[in-house]
């Protein structure tokens, strides 16, 4: 592990096969070591190459769990909050961006909540609906 970071930290930046050659380790190896160091807040990764945390307080990687939030809980949250972008509703919560990304989009095609803006940039709102003697006026 020792030798891998010290490669990065030379280079700044690389591939996983890069540095694999660099070392003489196996590819496999590499991206395991690199795995690991990433969870540790010592590198992190980004387009397919891995760059050596320079910062002294390494990056924390986010606590929350979209399984400590419930789906119904997120669509409550929204609601209450009123429109916003899941990576804004993550960064709140301190969850993961992709798992509420993805549990807003799963709310959305379940009909629970509305959708406007575009692909990147989707904003969560709560699902208006007419009552049933008003549609039939």
């Amino acid at each position: 592990m020792g030798i891998i970071l010290a490669t990065l930290q030379q280079h700044e930046k690389g591939t996983a096969s890069e540095l694999a050659k660099l070392c003489a380790v196996e590819p496999r190896q590499a991206i395991a070591t690199l795995l690991r160091l990433e969870s540790t807040g010592r590198v992190w990764q980004r387009n397919g190459f891995w760059h050596f945390c320079t910062h002294s307080n390494p990056r924390q990687r986010r606590s929350g769990d979209i399984a400590k939030v419930s789906l119904p809980a997120l669509v409550k949250l929204v609601e209450e909050r009123g429109p916003i972008k899941a990576c804004d509703l993550a960064d709140e919560i301190n969850a993961s961006r992709k798992a509420v990304s993805t549990a807003l989009c799963n709310a959305f095609r379940e009909g629970r909540l509305s959708r406007s803006g575009n692909r990147s940039a989707y904003v969560y709102a709560k699902k208006l609906t007419l009552q049933k003697d008003q549609a039939n006026d």
